[in-house]
């Protein structure tokens, strides 16, 4: 052996070190599609904050792909692991959000469009404000067999089920 192998042993392969920094910078381009509130969380340094920052205004598409390598530059400073756990976070209550709001629209569509499924829904949530519930189905209008969507009515049906629903 040579005084050269023992020094390579310990070297990072060049393609290994190009993955990790596309990784970072994949990292960096969620965090700047992020909202700024979540960068307070991390305690960011103010390099990175200002960069963040930037980003938001860049719009040109080769300045926006230089900006997100510098971003993944200086994210390597950075507690990597807390803002994936941050961004996990936040991805997951997203879809959580999303959940609940496909089921209280899918039991708004289904009450509007089903008066007998009322008593489903009151024994599946334990309603126990039937009268007010009852009354906003009520006053939702119905034009040619569909729901207006968009009424004052429904908007306000729509409220009281979320509440009944996440509650």
């Amino acid at each position: 052996m040579n005084e050269w192998s023992t020094e390579e042993d310990n070297l990072e392969s060049k393609s290994s070190r190009k993955r990790e920094m596309h990784e970072l910078q994949r990292l960096a381009e969620q965090l700047a599609a992020a909202k700024p509130n979540l960068w307070q969380e991390l305690n960011l340094g103010a390099n990175l904050h200002k960069a963040l920052d930037d980003c938001q205004k860049i719009t040109a598409r080769e300045a926006k792909r230089r900006h997100m390598q510098y971003l993944g530059k200086l994210i390597r400073a950075e507690d990597i692991e807390q803002i994936r756990a941050l961004l996990e976070a936040q991805s997951s209550s997203s879809l959580d959000h999303q959940r609940q709001f496909a089921e209280v629209e899918h039991w708004r569509a289904k009450l509007l469009t089903e008066p007998s499924s009322l008593t489903e829904f009151v024994n599946h949530y334990q309603c126990t404000d039937l009268q007010s519930l009852r009354q906003a189905l009520k006053n939702t209008p119905i034009k040619e067999g569909q729901p207006e969507l968009n009424s004052q009515a429904s908007k306000k049906l729509f409220k009281l089920l979320k509440a009944i629903i996440l509650n």
